[in-house]
């Protein structure tokens, strides 16, 4: 058994767009900010706790049922903000694996806005309880994709030709400004992730060299799409926990 490592994460999240966005850019962050942690001290100095061996992330879907089944006390009728349930029953999840020896020591909440007030009902569903572990939100808006196309970069004459007709399209770029995208209407010029797939012509290996931008660049064009945030909760929240800047 591999000892243990110096932080537990765990990731709720909605889909594995938003595992590989959480997971790898944690990482930058705290590449850049941490001298020793590097791709082949990283596991030794943070892993991923999931609900299995055969997990990846805890699906936030499940949250609220799985909390309900444990008999775990969610509390309170939520009327319009069913935000506040789930991820208050997400967070007793974590603490109940905190109870039965499964350490967390930061717990990620990963969940697009779609446009909606989300943000401010996982603020409310954290404020209500002592959980005894960090908490980092991560909340696209509208959507996962806007962080992947925030870090967008033409590396070839196609790939600046395809930018080049998105932005006549929209009449915007989209990498400067995806706060401007929808998530709600499919397959309109302005979809997210209609957007993404022609930027990248659908490849996925491109989709996640472009969560290699520089992180300047991506603070710089997430300012209104919950990147810039999400990136600064990072560097406040975890980095002091390791002490050690680079």
């Amino acid at each position: 058994m591999p000892p243990e490592p110096t932080l537990w994460f765990a990731l709720a999240a909605e889909d594995t767009g938003h595992h590989a966005a959480v997971t790898r850019l944690t990482d930058r962050v705290l590449e850049a900010r941490i001298g020793w942690f590097m791709p082949e001290t990283r596991d030794e100095i943070r892993r991923w706790r999931a609900p299995t061996p055969m997990d990846r992330y805890w699906e936030l879907k499940r949250a609220f049922v799985d909390a309900r089944r444990l008999g775990l006390p969610i509390r309170g009728n939520f009327g319009e903000q069913p935000e506040v349930g789930m991820i208050r029953a997400q967070l007793l999840l974590w603490k109940r694996a905190q109870l039965d020896g499964e350490r967390i020591d930061v717990g990620f909440i990963a969940r697009d806005t779609d446009g909606k007030g989300r943000l401010a009902g996982a603020r409310q569903a954290v404020n209500s309880g002592d959980w005894g572990f960090r908490i980092v939100l991560a909340y696209p808006d509208p959507e996962i994709e806007a962080w992947y196309i925030a870090g967008f970069e033409p590396a070839t004459r196609a790939e600046q030709e395809r930018a080049e007709a998105q932005q006549k399209r929209l009449k915007f770029s989209p990498m400067e400004q995806p706060e401007r995208l929808k998530s709600t209407v499919a397959g309109t010029d302005a979809d997210t992730k209609n957007v993404l797939a022609r930027l990248t012509a659908d490849d996925p290996d491109r989709k996640s060299d472009c969560l290699e931008t520089s992180i300047e660049q991506l603070r710089k064009r997430g300012e209104r799409c919950g990147l810039a945030a999400f990136l600064e909760a990072v560097e406040t929240e975890i980095v002091p926990l390791l002490g050690t800047e680079a």
